[in-house]
């Protein structure tokens, strides 16, 4: 993999579009804007995705350190179904790009 490193932290970015560059290189696909387009849009879902957890999880945490497991356990169950929702729209609106 080839990082590209600016002010000691490694460019997300750049990264994604040297792997569509390696694998023009590797396979011979022609790398067109479309294709960088899609995979900045996969990139994009695995971010907000890991991100909602992230946000989730500390609220969860957070809840029960307060000692309201109940309400804990019915965050958690809405979480659960909204991330579901998050998922299925993020790969229909990824499907009509």
């Amino acid at each position: 993999m080839v990082y590209i490193r600016r002010r000691g932290k490694r460019s997300g970015v750049r990264l994604i579009l040297y792997r569509v560059v390696y694998l023009k290189r590797i396979r011979e696909i022609k790398v067109s804007r479309f294709l960088v387009l899609v995979v900045l849009m996969a990139s994009l879902i695995v971010y907000i995705i890991f991100l909602f957890n992230l946000a989730t999880s500390v609220y969860i945490m957070r809840l029960v350190d307060q000692n309201k497991l109940e309400q804990a356990g019915k965050f958690n169950g809405q979480a659960a179904k909204i991330l579901a929702v998050i998922t299925v729209v993020m790969v229909v609106a990824q499907a009509f790009l």
